[in-house]
């Protein structure tokens, strides 16, 4: 309660804190200084050891609150206490007792007063350790049973998956915090674990029989508390939840949303798409990635961008001597900015509102950062709208990456990382034909003993700006239909996270003139990821699946290399090294600069065609009728 509410409450500060439980402790180990006496003695000590007895008392309370203070026993949290903080108190007791069994002969050898039975200390020690960590649990422990008694009455009848670190987290929160879930159990793989207790609460069976024990416990929602579960597994268990029907289906932070190692109830939220597409941990060598990037100076291009975004976060941390954020897009590039400067105030954050066409602009800029380190991720990347702006697209594509080299290359950069992507590889549209061109002008004008160029190539990313998830997400507020181009559509999908952290390790193994292919696993049907979408958001029996024919320039199947690309192993096993093509040397810079000055679209697109006879397939003859319909659960 406020001040203005309650006029007489007292005001808890941190001294009078400290005070309450030093007065607690006193009175404490007086009353287990007593009780050992008595328990030593049958009842009253003799008289003279009545005389020496209150001597003994102070002595054995200073010596505790003086103990238990030195080592940091009153800063603990009365809530929060744990296995670790009673092990304090079990050291601050023995100390004490030591102290207090040296003062006893000590006050013997040097004053009259009787000898004090060490037997009395040694009895008191343990019965003092009880009572100072019975206080200490006492507040947790009635959180805890308020909890389990607020749950079992209004909660929602709940099954964690998981019964691993972050359930008992989890089920420890919902008891601590009172939270409306009432655990009935957990499922988990583990056989070693079934049938034993956490926190009270039972491991009841595997995942295998999750319908069956969540029909046996009338249970209404699931918790997923396995940070780091792969897709397919998430998959398995929003399956079987469903089946059991159940609609409220949570899940514990992935790893890399992880702060401090740690879950609660309020950090777990809905399972989403994202989740079942990839959730999988992606491990890189951290120490030779700090090893390039700590106290060098860094610039990332489409900064503000999906991936650009995510390599500034992840560059972040591993405190880089300053990082330049260059984009054209103010608002996103301001906003990431300000959000860097908050999570690292140490960290040097400059922003560069620059467009990558414009050679002059981009060259101050980079004289200004004289970045070591260039990660180029500004693109033009949505494929239709490229087939309507060839020349945008080979004037942000083909010449901006020249400018982008070209520039780091002058300011001194020891390396210089492009993000190319799938689409380059026998390119079907004018996207993926002007990422081509850019691969290989970026490696055409590679200078023996130069700059270190390399490119990493990877498929879709999930949940980017204008990709498929976020347009199902739209369709569906609008009511739906959802629209997917053809029913056996596939593309390959990784998290953002995911595709930077392999970047980042990539980056590291560059030789010069090399094109790294990252692992995106199985190429998934969009079909199933619309269908799996609406059967998270429960539209799955009112909703429609439309069919609208593909897209110009868009493919079937991707691709992550060519044929002839013979790819060579890294030290990581998500990543493939294969030589960069040079095209014998040949340069399209010239035509390409001379289609940007003409400003002739139809010539720009005769001139891919020409170069990429690829372009020339008529994929709409793959498409299906317009508006053919499915229904989510068909199959």
């Amino acid at each position: 309660m406020d001040d203005e509410r309650a006029p007489f409450a007292i005001r808890i500060t941190s001294a009078r804190r400290i005070a309450f439980f030093a007065v607690v402790d006193a009175f404490l180990v007086g009353a287990s200084i007593l009780l050992a006496t008595a328990l030593r003695f049958d009842g009253l000590p003799p008289r003279d050891q009545l005389e020496v007895l209150p001597l003994i008392g102070v002595l054995a309370v200073a010596g505790a609150i003086a103990t238990l203070a030195a080592l940091g026993v009153y800063r603990l949290s009365w809530v929060h206490i744990g296995l670790r903080d009673i092990a304090r108190v079990a050291v601050a007791v023995v100390v004490s007792t030591a102290l207090v069994s040296i003062a006893a002969l000590v006050t013997h050898e040097t004053t009259a007063l009787p000898p004090f039975p060490r037997s009395i200390v040694l009895i008191q020690a343990p019965i003092t350790f009880c009572a100072l960590a019975g206080f200490r649990l006492s507040k947790r422990a009635y959180r805890l049973a308020r909890g389990r008694r607020t749950a079992s009455a209004s909660g929602v009848p709940t099954l964690l998956v998981g019964a691993g670190d972050a359930g008992a987290q989890v089920l420890k929160s919902i008891q601590l915090t009172g939270a409306p879930y009432d655990v009935r159990g957990f499922v988990d793989d583990d056989e070693l674990a079934r049938g034993t207790l956490i926190h009270g609460v039972r491991v009841l069976a595997p995942v295998s029989r999750l319908e069956d024990v969540a029909r046996r416990e009338r249970a209404e929602a699931v918790i997923i508390c396995v940070a780091n579960a792969p897709s397919h597994f998430l998959q398995d268990v929003v399956h079987r939840a469903r089946s059991a029907g159940i609609r409220t289906i949570r899940i514990v932070p992935s790893l890399h949303e992880i702060i401090g190692g740690t879950v609660s109830i309020e950090s777990t939220r809905q399972v989403s798409l994202e989740d079942l597409l990839g959730r999988e941990t992606v491990a890189i060598d951290q120490k030779q990635v700090r090893d390039l990037l700590a106290g060098r100076r860094v610039l990332v291009t489409g900064g503000a961008g999906t991936i650009g975004a995510e390599l500034c976060r992840q560059v972040a941390r591993f405190a880089p001597a300053a990082l330049t954020i260059l984009d054209i897009d103010e608002s996103r590039l301001h906003d990431l900015a300000v959000d860097l400067r908050n999570a690292y105030p140490r960290l040097h954050v400059d922003e560069a509102l620059v467009d990558v066409r414009d050679k002059i602009a981009l060259e101050k800029a980079f004289e200004r950062a004289r970045p070591e380190i260039v990660y180029h991720a500004a693109a033009y990347k949505h494929v239709p709208m490229m087939e309507k702006y060839p020349l945008s697209a080979l004037a942000v594509n083909v010449a901006g990456t020249v400018n982008v080299a070209e520039a780091a290359e002058a300011a001194g950069a020891r390396r210089l990382i492009l993000i190319s992507t799938d689409k380059a590889v026998e390119p079907s549209s004018v996207m993926g034909a002007s990422k081509r061109i850019a691969e290989l002008e970026f490696f055409a004008s590679q200078r023996a003993g130069g700059m270190i160029r390399s490119a990493v190539r990877f498929g879709n990313v999930i949940g980017s700006r204008g990709s498929v998830i976020p347009t199902f997400r739209r369709q569906l507020e609008a009511g739906g239909p959802l629209t997917v181009t053809h029913p056996d559509i596939e593309r390959f999908f990784m998290m953002t996270s995911e595709a930077v952290s392999l970047v980042l390790q990539a980056s590291v193994f560059g030789e010069g003139g090399d094109v790294f292919v990252l692992d995106m696993g199985k190429p998934i049907r969009i079909l199933d990821v619309a269908r799996d979408f609406l059967r998270l958001s429960g539209r799955d029996e009112d909703v429609e699946i439309t069919f609208i024919g593909l897209r110009p320039g868009e493919k079937l199947y991707e691709v992550l290399r060519y044929d002839h690309e013979a790819p060579v192993p890294t030290p990581h096993p998500r990543i493939l090294r294969v030589l960069a093509s040079k095209a014998g040397a040949e340069s399209y810079l010239p035509e390409v600069e001379s289609l940007l000055a003409s400003r002739d679209e139809a010539e720009a697109r005769r001139f891919l065609q020409v170069l990429f006879p690829s372009l020339l397939v008529d994929w709409s003859r793959q498409s299906p009728p317009p508006q053919t319909s499915v229904t989510s659960s068909a199959s």
